[in-house]
This record gives C-alpha cells, structure tokens and sequence, in this order.
C-alpha cells in the first residue's frame, strides 16, 4: 500500500496537486517533460535539450496552446517516456537517422491527405483510448494539388443524414487542364448513367462495388465532340446531372459517399492518378470510425454493403499503411474490430488480419525489433497453414497468409533479403501461381523486391506482366512493377537501401489494391 503524505505533526496531509506541465520558461517539449531546457533555437528551431535526445521540439510559447492542457499533456509525457526508454538513455549517441520521435502530429497542425498514427508505444495495446471529439480524430481532408475548384466536402463539418437533395452540396472537384488524359471523377458519370432516379440505382452501386471498375464506361463514349470548349462544358453538365441522380437516388447518406469513394480510389489507381486515392480513402476510414468507434458497435449491424465497404476499406487502408510503413491512424479501432467473431476481410481470416495490423506497428517502429523476439514468434505463430486435402489447389485466405508471412520476415529483417526473407518470398511465387488474382498484386509486389534468385524474379515479374495485360494498362500496376524492377536491379548491385522499395512507393504515392 503506497505510503501516504503527512504533516510535521503526523497528521494526514491532502495529496500534491497534480503537476502536468513545467510552468517556467523554455521549450513546450521542456516544459512537458519538467525538464530544464536549454532554451536555445539554433537546432533546426528548436532546443539542443530536445535535438539530443531526438526528440520532436514543440517551439516556444508564452502562453500554455490549446491543444496543450488537460489530459493531452498526459499523452504527450507517457509518449516521451516509452521512446525514451525503448531507445536507451545515452540518446546523444545515436546518429541522426536512428529512432526519432515527432510530436507534431498531436498538436492538430494542417495535415496531409493520408492519416497515420505516429505512436512510438505499439508493441501493446494502446494505453488511451480514442476520443469521438478529440482533434486527432478530426483532421480536415486536403484537397489535391490536380484539382483547382472544389474539394471534397469535410465529413466532420456536418451531418450527412441531415442534408437536402441540393447539387450544390456534392459538388466534386473539376480537372484542371494538366489533366488531359486523366478525367478522373468520371467514375460518377459513369456509374450514375444506370442509376437516373429508379430504384435501379441502390442495385448498380453494389455491382459495381462487388464486380470492380471492369465495367465502367468510358467518359468518351459520351461525347461527340472534342474541341477543349465543348468537351469541359460537356463535362460540367453530365457532372451536374450525375449529382442530381446521386442524391434523387437516395445515395445521400455516409455509406454511400463511402462506397462512392472506395469506387473513384478504385478508378483513380487504374488511371495512374496517385494524388486523389489518398483523399477518398480518408472519406471511408472516417466512415468505419463513426459506425464502429463505440465498444458495442457490430460489423452484423451495417448489413451486407456497409460489410463490403468495411472489408474493402479496412483492408486498403492496411495495405496503405504497410507501403508507407506507417501506423493507421485508427489502428486501436482495427484491432477492436478484428478481435470480434465476426468476419471483416473478404478472404482474409480476421486473426490473419489482426496479425498484419500487429506487423504494420512494427514495421512503423523498428527500434522495437530488438525487443520483439516473443512477439515475432507469436505473430509468426498465427501464419501458420495446416496440410490441405488438395496440394495442388490453394485458397484466397492462405494467398494473404503466406504473403503476410513474407511482410512479417521482411520487417524482422529490417527489408534485408536473408534465408528466411528468400523462402517466404520464393512461397508467395508458388502461391499465387496457382491462383494468379488482381488481389495478390502486392504480394507478388513484394515477393519480387525481396529475392535475389533469378527464378523468383522471372516468376514474379511474368505474373506483374500478366496482370498488367490482364488489366488494361493499370496504372498502378505498371507503377509498382517498375519500382519492382528497380529494386530488383539495385539490390543485385547493393547501390540502394534495402528500404529502397519504401522510398520509392512513398515518393510516387503508388497504392497496390
């Protein structure tokens, strides 16, 4: 029983205020931290206190932010603490590209389309819990630098249910005159040409949901004219109607923008369009934390649709964060969804999803390798495949499995292409041989970035080959096979990183689903 405080005369004395944040001069990370600060702003603008201990500094300020009072500095000390800890106490030792920690995305900054969870403390559980008002949770959408009107309309900013049957408030962005070949919102016009307000609609959606993009119409066909003055306004006018059908549908509601969202990700991917997904993916996982935040909420309760575009968007979102090497921002949410009986991931068994969720946090963190041993065996643990009657057949659930086994060793081994990394490469090979799908890509991907056995690469490069013949020309997949490529071809000659792969994935923005 911890001893209680007393007065010189042996009394009971009431307990020491609680002390959140230093309140003399210095640094706000100083501050946090009741550390004395150096006060200096010769590094980068900040402290020499927080530069050597790499540690993000928060500036200076003379009054206390907002978003730096209550419960926040709480969060702000305990994240200190872990990196601290997890990475040694002579952190001035460390070269400048080891362990750092940002702090600036807890502060609620202008953020970029895709949001990630920065935390430093994932080899548990969270130790917060997320909260419904809190600003982490509400970060505004960016409108991307393709587009010069419009943006896409915030969902945080206002009630979706609640809004009337107006154009105006569905408007979507219009392509500027760069984008000459894209004509990426077409996905509406298209889409919305089955669905001229009869019941059709709501059946046209989930088809194309279910089926994919392969049956969308091009924008072209519309048009009889391609003069740049008739062709703009043609598409101003088909834009227009295609809202009016969306909303005279009854697709104004949060489920529909989502599923809308996940199509226009789908086609903007085909199209070789890598600065839009980013936006309409935030639209989704926004959507699957306002249905499923609460404990109580079920994946049964959004019926077979809403069930469609959470597998899709969950899964996504996860291969997102697994490129970029990044934690989803709502993975406590992810792992609370995927603890439950109820299947999320088409083709992907939920413990084998939640497994990859644990392995995206590591590969965000690579200071906790050194520390992850017991962890990494269980992880490994849950990928196991038991014997099949048919050896020669193989499932979509054990594809995902074995490619998430090549994820797993390639983040054990910090993306060096060992023994271990070359066997769950060479079994991807094997695996997706049999069952050669559009949903294997990043696997195949992957397999073919981490092996230096000829054989390997000539599988996997064949199969990208045939993917991409198979798919028209996909923008993405031509992408990703040609940073395959380049990796392949580096790391034959050791003239990159072994996360040369990430690099470039993160400097084009390519997405692989």
């Amino acid at each position: 029983m911890p001893s209680t405080r007393r007065t010189r005369s042996g009394r009971a004395a009431p307990s020491a205020p609680t002390k959140r944040i230093r309140t003399k001069q210095g640094c706000l990370t100083c501050r946090i931290r009741r550390k004395k600060c150096d006060e200096s702003r010769d590094f980068e603008g900040g402290c020499e206190t927080c530069s050597r201990l790499h540690i993000e500094c928060l500036g200076y300020s003379n009054k206390r932010p907002d978003w730096l009072k209550g419960p926040r500095v709480d969060d702000f000390k305990r994240l200190i603490k872990h990196f601290l800890a997890d990475n040694g106490a002579r952190s001035s030792t460390r070269s400048p590209d080891q362990a750092f920690l940002e702090l600036h995305h807890l502060a609620d900054p202008p953020t970029p389309p895709r949001q990630h969870s920065e935390s430093v403390h994932t080899d548990t559980d969270s130790d917060y819990d997320p909260d419904p008002t809190s600003p982490m949770d509400q970060k505004p959408l960016n409108s991307s630098p393709l587009y010069v009107a419009t943006t896409l309309p915030d969902l945080c900013q206002f009630d979706v249910d609640s809004l009337q049957v107006a154009v105006a408030q569905y408007e979507y962005p219009v392509p500027s005159e760069s984008a000459n070949s894209g004509l990426v919102w077409n996905t509406n016009i298209d889409l919305l040409h089955w669905a001229a307000g009869d019941p059709e609609g709501v059946k046209a959606v989930s088809e194309v949901l279910h089926s994919g993009p392969e049956c969308f119409l091009a924008v072209d066909d519309f048009l009889t004219d391609n003069s740049a003055e008739t062709r703009s306004e043609s598409l101003r006018r088909m834009r227009q109607n295609a809202q009016q059908r969306l909303l005279k549908s009854g697709y104004n509601s949060p489920l529909a923008r989502a599923a809308i969202s996940l199509i226009m990700m789908q086609v903007t991917l085909r199209q070789g369009h890598f600065d839009t997904w980013n936006n309409c993916l935030d639209i989704v996982i926004e959507w699957i934390r306002k249905r499923l935040s609460s404990p109580s909420a079920r994946v049964s309760s959004l019926g077979a649709d809403g069930q469609r575009t959470l597998g899709r968007g969950l899964w996504m979102d996860l291969i997102a964060a697994a490129t970029a090497k990044k934690i989803p921002f709502h993975i406590d949410l992810y792992r609370q969804i995927l603890r439950s009986d109820e299947p999320v991931v088409p083709d992907c068994p939920n413990k084998v999803t939640l497994t990859f969720v644990e392995t995206i946090a590591l590969a965000a963190n690579p200071s906790h390798l050194g520390q992850a041993r017991a962890k990494l065996q269980q992880l490994r643990s849950n990928l196991v495949i038991g014997p099949t009657d048919d050896p020669e057949s193989i499932s979509a659930a054990q594809v995902h499995t074995i490619g998430i086994s090549l994820y797993l060793e390639a983040v054990a081994s910090r993306d060096m292409v060992n023994p271990v990394v070359q066997t769950a490469a060479q079994a991807v090979c094997d695996a997706v041989s049999k069952s050669s799908q559009r949903d294997f890509a990043f696997w195949i991907f992957l397999a073919g970035c981490h092996t230096k056995d000829v054989n390997c690469w000539s599988n996997c490069s064949m199969m990208m080959n045939e993917l991409v013949r198979a798919e028209g020309g996909d923008g993405a997949l031509q992408a990703g096979f040609d940073i395959m490529n380049e990796t392949y071809n580096n790391r034959k000659t050791g003239s990159a990183p072994p996360d040369y792969w990430v690099q470039r994935m993160r400097e084009q923005n390519v997405l692989l689903v």
